[in-house]
């Protein structure tokens, strides 16, 4: 079992990371888990397929009911961008630039959860929703800023539309042992995941729920000592 102090070590490390890169979600964490996979696979059992959608497609898929992609997974990590780090994105995907990959998994129900792109994916949605208008803008000054989507011009609203995403989709068929090392592998260049989030989202949504409920108790809030913050809701000292 951890030492809460250590964990508290940790998240306050979290807290004090961020970067400057535009559309990437890189931050630096000494806790990386590295060791996950202890024995080799058979190369072929990896199942990725990559795919391109447009930001139409993912937001009809994200505001259907329920949704088609789950964009934040229980006790996955709870960081969220300023406000101008998201509208940095936007005007990246305004100026056509394009921006980093995304890796989604899907279940035996054909549900993507997102694995890698929380925020990005986060940003993209809430903008588009109509959650908040562009501020800090570098190059759309003029144009653009302070605008929510619907304000925009029409050329600048299709093109945030017709914007094609490159998503890569771990396919539900690959055995765990595989899924533990590709979801660490594909968090090396950001805050890799933990052991814990990863059985978080390889597990049911009934498990997740369960243990949602019991980390917001006071019984769990009592013996941790209020130590545990949520900002990545870890909870890997209650497994082994």
């Amino acid at each position: 079992m951890k030492e809460i102090n250590d964990l508290s070590d940790v998240l306050e490390e979290t807290e004090k990371a961020s970067s400057e890169i535009i559309g990437v979600e890189y931050e630096d964490e000494s806790d990386s888990d590295t060791d996950i996979v202890e024995k080799p696979y058979n190369p072929d059992d990896i199942r990725i397929n990559h795919k391109f959608f447009s930001v139409s497609d993912i937001y009809r898929w994200m505001s259907a009911d329920p949704p088609k992609i789950t964009i934040k997974p229980s006790f996955q990590r709870n960081l969220v961008w300023n406000v101008q780090k998201q509208s940095l994105l936007i005007e990246s995907m305004l100026l056509r630039i394009p921006i980093p990959s995304f890796y989604f998994y899907e279940d035996e129900d054909e549900h993507k959860n997102v694995i890698d792109g929380l925020q990005r994916l986060s940003a993209i949605f809430r903008y588009v929703n109509g959650e908040f208008a562009l501020s800090g803008l570098q190059y759309l000054e003029d144009k653009c800023n302070g605008k929510k989507f619907k304000d925009l011009e029409q050329k600048y609203m299709a093109r945030i539309e017709d914007t094609q995403l490159s998503v890569n989709i771990l396919d539900s068929r690959a055995p765990e042992l595989v899924r533990f090392d590709v979801f660490t592998r594909i968090n090396t260049g950001g805050i890799p995941l933990n052991r814990q989030e990863i059985r978080n989202v390889l597990a049911s949504k009934a498990t997740m729920e369960l243990l949602s409920n019991m980390s917001k108790s006071e019984e769990f809030s009592s013996a941790t000592h209020g130590a545990v913050k949520d900002i990545r809701m870890i909870l890997s000292f209650l497994t082994p």
